[in-house]
């Protein structure tokens, strides 16, 4: 992924308005790490809303909007058209690309295609994804299953365990694996193989 650059000195906060940036190609909503947030304006003012609800107002300085309690800092658009699918972001002690989560729905045979046994050759390990209770979740033998929530297109999230989001690759058309991101260098695009289709 693009890193953002890396932390420095706080910049001097610049309180006047957003009327001579064009913040559009930044809103809507993101993932990051484990975490789901939205950019907003209101008013003419800048925010992240977190899924709790609670509102972090963002600042504008040299080149980024920031807030410095939260330790965020969002880089600024550059000269683009259309909306940013990806933004570089520091978000508390953690630095890297914030994606955005581009609204879909899933019908029940799209969901079904995911569903199958997953073998990573590098760990030598399998996760199996199956439907319990109508949701998506992910099972292995030796740790507790993960909840699987739907954010775009073939891209999976959890907020447990060691995994962050799955990408799911296709060949034909057909789902044949995933890659899969933990949020930190322990594991990085790992990939899972579908080896046995759900019966």
């Amino acid at each position: 992924s693009v890193l953002a650059p890396k932390p420095r000195d706080w910049a001097e906060e610049d309180e006047v308005a957003l009327t001579d940036v064009d913040v559009s190609p930044i809103l809507g909503r993101y993932y990051f790490i484990r975490d789901i947030f939205e950019i907003e304006q209101n008013d003419g003012k800048l925010s992240v809303r977190l899924e709790s609800g609670d509102r972090l107002p963002l600042t504008k300085a040299l080149g980024e909007f920031q807030n410095r309690e939260h330790r965020i800092r969002i880089q600024m658009p550059g000269q683009s058209t259309g909306e940013c699918l990806s933004i570089p972001i520091n978000f508390g002690p953690h630095v890297g690309t914030a994606r955005r989560i581009v609204p879909s729905e899933i019908s029940n045979e799209d969901r079904d295609a995911y569903l199958g046994t997953y073998v990573s050759r590098e760990l030598e390990t399998r996760w199996r994804l199956l439907i319990e209770d109508d949701r998506l979740i992910a099972r292995h033998q030796r740790h507790p299953d993960l909840r699987l929530r739907h954010i775009a297109t073939d891209t999976l999230l959890t907020t447990e365990g060691y995994f962050q989001h799955l990408e799911f690759t296709r060949t034909d058309g057909r789902i044949d694996g995933f890659h899969v991101d933990g949020g930190g260098d322990r594991v990085q695009k790992l990939r899972f193989d579908l080896v046995v289709l759900p019966r």
